[in-house]
């Protein structure tokens, strides 16, 4: 899970094809009676109200107004496969495996073996590596 973030940090950490979601629910953005809660940055590099799966309403820009500035939100992950991942990490990414909500492994791009201690000890065979939901850090 990420963490939350201003409507300004939000905005700093989108990148264009990232869906943010708020907090709240309550958007200004009030669609065939229900609130729209997530944005997007368009490939035009236009903030845009969305759904859930990315795809924007391009008569809906997002703005600043009282109420949006007011909101936290949380960039949703993309999550990648695990060669997608060990291929971002090749070429010096850092990756997050995501077991579950709360138990991450973090691997950065460095020769310290150590980062893999927690793994055995936390009992995580490689089937669930290979399987399991990764995210790769600029």
């Amino acid at each position: 899970m990420t963490k939350w973030l201003t409507t300004g940090q939000m905005i700093d950490r989108l990148k264009v094809g990232d869906i943010a979601e708020t907090e709240a629910r309550k958007s200004d953005a009030f669609i065939s009676g229900e609130y729209v809660n997530y944005v997007t940055i368009t490939d035009e590099g236009l903030i845009s109200f969305c759904d859930e799966t990315g795809n924007h309403r391009p008569f809906l820009l997002f703005s600043l107004s009282d109420e949006n500035r007011k909101l936290m939100w949380r960039i949703i992950p993309k999550y990648v496969r695990f060669h997608e991942a060990m291929s971002a990490h090749e070429f010096g990414k850092t990756v997050t495996y995501h077991h579950d909500k709360e138990l991450t492994y973090t691997f950065k791009k460095e020769l310290e073996t150590g980062q893999f201690d927690q793994l055995a000890n936390d009992s995580i065979c490689l089937h669930e590596l290979i399987e399991g939901a990764w995210t790769i850090e600029d």
